[in-house]
């Protein structure tokens, strides 16, 4: 059985990490994390070589290569705010200097202003929390908890804006016009907290993506990006974030994207992510040195 000290942040007698499962040295300063392992799996295809793949115990993949001769790490982060927690404080406490972090995920559009197969970067990125407490039986008299009350939408969180204007830069060489600058929203769950209705539960959210979608550029709805701008700019300069989202549906006309789009644009828009992120430049200083990384021996 394996045992962990330190209850505060835990790791084991190889200095492996609670949840993720990764240990000093496997984890390199430039990260591209994805919400979904396949997602990892599949884009662990274009790196020029694999040091180490570890898939912890609750499903967490972390694979560090290089691509085109940079140390990159693959993290499957999977999905919701507890679990984007895991992976970036698991990952940046065994870095040295400095982790830029980019997320690859997937959404739905609010706006009829984007299409389904645009790639949005996040300009911004906001939460959305349904408040349990506006959910309980009122007393008599009193008023019903307005829409705000019942779900919080945050103040905006920038992105790095270095970053979002490098992978911008990078991406639409590539692609052109269908890469899309946009503010993300994320929620903490994916139905009540998004707008979708259903008969089964008292959600109250009739109006919550007319309220979203109100947001000028209201470009993504997801349920990762905002923890991880967040995680950013509370972590004393060491964690720069960015974001982008593959639009795989439209919520007002409910179009949702085929297998095969989907499929095609991962590896597209996946491949050009990684070729961004190795040229995003890092000071020799700030980059990991360590004896034990991986891709030094």
């Amino acid at each position: 059985m394996t045992t962990y000290k330190n209850a505060d942040f835990p790791v084991d007698d190889q200095g492996r990490t609670y949840h993720i499962g990764v240990k000093r040295g496997e984890v390199a300063n430039r990260v591209l994390t994805c919400g979904d392992v396949d997602r990892v799996r599949t884009l662990s295809k274009f790196l020029d070589k694999i040091y180490c793949e570890v898939l912890s115990e609750r499903g967490f993949l972390t694979v560090t290569g290089s691509f085109q001769g940079v140390p990159v790490t693959l993290l499957a982060s999977l999905m919701g705010y507890p679990n984007m927690d895991f992976a970036i404080r698991e990952t940046l406490a065994l870095v040295d200097g400095e982790m830029v972090c980019v997320r690859f995920g997937t959404c739905g559009t609010p706006s009829m202003e984007y299409n389904i197969g645009d790639l949005s970067l996040a300009t911004e990125c906001r939460g959305i929390y349904r408040n349990p407490d506006a959910f309980r039986p009122r007393k008599a008299g009193e008023k019903e908890p307005t829409s705000e009350e019942r779900y919080h939408i945050t103040l905006p969180v920038p992105g790095d804006a270095e970053l979002l204007k490098h992978l911008e830069t990078s991406l639409k060489k590539q692609f052109g016009e269908v890469i899309r600058q946009g503010v993300n929203f994320s929620g903490c769950t994916f139905y009540a907290s998004q707008g979708r209705p259903g008969p089964d539960f008292e959600d109250h959210n009739e109006d919550l993506l007319d309220r979203i979608a109100a947001v000028p550029h209201a470009a993504a709805i997801e349920m990762e990006t905002f923890h991880l701008f967040d995680l950013a700019e509370l972590s004393r300069g060491r964690l720069r974030a960015g974001g982008s989202a593959l639009i795989i549906a439209k919520r007002k006309t409910k179009a949702f994207v085929t297998p095969e789009e989907k499929k095609k644009w991962v590896d597209d828009y996946g491949k050009a992510l990684l070729q961004a992120l190795a040229t995003f430049p890092i000071a020799d200083a700030k980059l990991m040195k360590a004896p034990e990384c991986v891709w030094l021996k």
